[in-house]
């Protein structure tokens, strides 16, 4: 699994990416992440004029999220969106592990290719979710970039297959098939900043401490309960 991170990703897409057409200039995105603070965050991007490539030149269009390490991707909850009629169709390859936190995933990122319809404006929702953080010294909110995603376009192949197919042989650098081109946004390219609570190593003696009186707690209470019925049954077998 290739390890990426935003810049080697976006300069691996422009060296591959072929020169773009006069048309793609009236081609501009938006951005919006909301909430901005928190685990769990929806991105929604519009993509203005994107009816320029009209369908009949077998042109399919997609919106690639580049997925960094701290960020989780829920493919079941895209398919569930799609098959309910409100998400895009997506693809996904990458770190798609829902549990680990971010020291454990030792840097493997992600990526979402959903595909997007050749609209005047098309408006693309993707659901994303927060990794816990590493603990940090007293910092309250740890403040990560999430970069916009790309518009990509590519023609002359069979539309159906051409979504995953790209994805992977772009994310996982083998060889591209299907040439394509970047229609937005961009250079440089933006980021939206989102902030995360992180646990503070200050408090990390005290967490732990308490924790495994917790569990010590329940242990003793479990086995005095255990106790209890076996001193009951025992004391039944006897008077019968």
């Amino acid at each position: 699994m290739m390890s990426w991170d935003v810049g080697s990703f976006s300069q691996h897409l422009l060296l591959n990416s072929h020169t773009p057409t006069g048309k793609t200039h009236e081609i501009t995105t938006k951005t919006t992440v909301s909430p901005t603070q928190g685990f769990h965050i929806v991105t929604t991007t519009t993509i203005f004029d994107l009816d320029t490539y009209v369908p009949e030149a077998n042109c399919f269009a997609g919106s690639l999220q580049f997925v960094p390490p701290d960020f989780i991707i829920d493919e079941y909850e895209l398919r569930q969106r799609y098959e309910e009629g409100y998400g895009p169709l997506c693809h996904v390859t990458g770190e798609r592990d829902l549990e680990l936190p971010v020291q454990a995933v030792s840097g493997r990122s992600a990526a979402i290719l959903a595909e997007v319809p050749l609209r005047s404006q098309v408006k693309i929702e993707i659901p994303l979710h927060l990794r816990y953080p590493s603990l940090q010294k007293d910092v309250g909110l740890l403040e990560l970039q999430l970069p916009w995603p790309w518009v990509i376009l590519t023609c002359g192949d069979p539309v159906n297959r051409v979504g995953w197919e790209l994805l992977d042989q772009v994310f996982n650098n083998k060889t591209i098939s299907s040439h394509y081109t970047l229609l937005a946004p961009g250079s440089p390219h933006p980021l939206t900043s989102v902030l995360v609570p992180a646990g503070s190593t200050s408090h990390q003696l005290w967490v732990e401490t308490v924790t495994l009186l917790s569990v010590f707690s329940a242990f003793v209470y479990i086995a005095l309960c255990l106790l209890k019925r076996h001193h009951v049954t025992n004391t039944k077998l006897k008077k019968s």
